[in-house]
Order: C-alpha cells, then sequence, then structure tokens
C-alpha cells in the first residue's frame, strides 16, 4: 500500500489553477489535462461543430474550454482541495480570499451567459444552468460534510441528463454543462482530506 499523509499546509508561489503548493506531478497531470481537453475540444469546434469559426470566437471557446474542461482535473487534485479548502492564510487577500468561498467561486463563473450571448445560444436556457450550478453548490453546502460528496454526485448526474435530453446551451457546446458541474459543484465544493505522497 502507497504511504501517504494528510497535510493541510502549503507555501509557494500561488496558484489558482492547481493550488498553491502542487507536486510535479499534480502541475503535470492539471496543466497537461487542461491543454490535451483544450486542443481535442477546439479540435471538434473547427472540424465538426463550428467549420467557420476563427478569430476571437475560436479563442474565446479555447479559454472556455481550458478553463470548464481542464479546470475538472484540476480541482479534483489534491493540491487544489487543500488550496481551497484550507484556513484562509492571513497574507491571503482579495481575490484569493473570495475564491476559496465556493459560493462566490460558483457565482463567478458566469460563463453559460457568456456563451449564449456569444455563440448564439439559447439564454434561457443558459440562465437557467447558471441559477442551477449556484443552486447546486449552495445545496452541497447545506448537506453534512459527510453526504456533500453523494449530494454533489448526483446533482452533477442529475445536470448531465438534463443538459443532454432537455436544455442544451448551445451547438458545439454539449461538453459544457457536465463539465461545469463536475469543475465546480464536485471538484471545487467537496472538502476532501488533501493527501500529499510521504516523505
Amino acid at each position: 500500500m502507497q504511504s501517504t499523509q494528510i497535510d493541510w499546509n502549503y507555501e509557494g508561489k500561488p496558484d489558482a489553477l492547481v493550488g498553491t503548493g502542487a507536486t510535479v506531478a499534480e502541475r503535470m497531470l492539471g496543466y497537461g489535462s487542461a491543454a490535451a481537453f483544450t486542443l481535442l475540444l477546439v479540435g471538434w469546434q473547427v472540424f465538426a461543430a463550428d467549420p467557420g469559426a476563427t478569430g476571437w470566437r475560436l479563442l474565446v471557446y479555447a479559454v472556455l474550454a481550458f478553463d470548464v474542461a481542464g479546470g475538472v482535473t484540476a480541482n479534483m487534485l489534491n493540491s487544489c482541495k487543500r488550496f481551497y479548502h484550507a484556513d484562509i492564510k492571513k497574507d491571503e487577500r482579495g481575490f484569493t480570499r473570495l475564491l476559496k468561498n465556493p459560493l462566490m467561486f460558483a457565482l463567478l463563473h458566469v460563463h453559460p451567459l457568456l456563451i449564449a450571448l456569444l455563440f448564439e445560444g439559447n439564454l434561457p436556457a443558459a440562465a437557467i444552468w447558471y441559477a442551477a450550478l449556484v443552486g447546486s453548490v449552495a445545496i452541497t453546502l447545506s448537506a453534512p460534510l459527510y453526504l456533500r460528496r453523494p449530494t454533489a454526485t448526483g446533482l452533477v448526474v442529475a445536470a448531465i441528463l438534463i443538459s443532454l435530453y432537455a436544455l442544451p446551451i448551445a451547438r458545439g457546446f454539449e461538453w459544457f454543462v457536465p463539465c461545469l458541474f463536475f469543475k465546480i459543484v464536485l471538484g471545487h465544493t467537496v472538502r476532501e482530506e488533501p493527501y500529499r505522497p510521504a516523505l
């Protein structure tokens, strides 16, 4: 059995994507998967979903893919769990404090509305998904700690099914709602013990 330890302490250069103090393996996994998913999704957009996409539309699409699809793996990293769920340090102010609040973190993700506005999507559906995201985070946080993971998982599965069969946002963004809910509801919101390889 691999030797690990639970460690809530971190230090180093601030890194909001993979978590401050991430190991080399965690950084490679976080940034590597974000890059791979971005390339995959941009390729799909260019060659299948929206062959005419160029310029700013493609750039915005790539940024959204990197942030949301890439953010799924990153927010599941132990370094991210440690960074976002440890107590706020004295030198952490402003935007960092805001990011460490799961509800505020969710409120900042207005991505569904941006997609609807910039990619000729379904604006009412986007507004519903934004409200559903924030509501799902609030529901998860209201559950006892030992029930948060299963609560969040159930909400993510519901979001996947509804987005696929009833409430799509825009063509080429079929991946978006599942990834957004995985990233924020299950990844960012659920507090879990952050493991670190034992020295």
